[in-house]
């Protein structure tokens, strides 16, 4: 097991919950202020996003890409 930068621990390969999976998409669309229209783009900031579920960036960002 090994930590982040942020202090979560994390195994190598292995996926993350569906409701972390969940919290970062629901989190993404209620900052974007369009539920309905789903848009690749996301004026947030990602790295506030990952901060508040203790995940990387880039994996906030690809949980929103594969959504839309």
């Amino acid at each position: 097991m090994l930590k982040t930068k942020t202090g979560q621990s994390y195994v190598p390969g292995k996926a993350l919950s569906e409701e972390i999976r969940r919290g970062i998409v629901d989190t993404i669309a209620q900052n974007s202020g369009d539920h309905i229209h789903v848009s690749v783009s996301f004026k947030g900031s990602y790295s506030g996003v990952a901060r508040k579920f203790g995940v990387s960036r880039q994996s906030a960002k690809n949980m929103w890409k594969k959504l839309c």
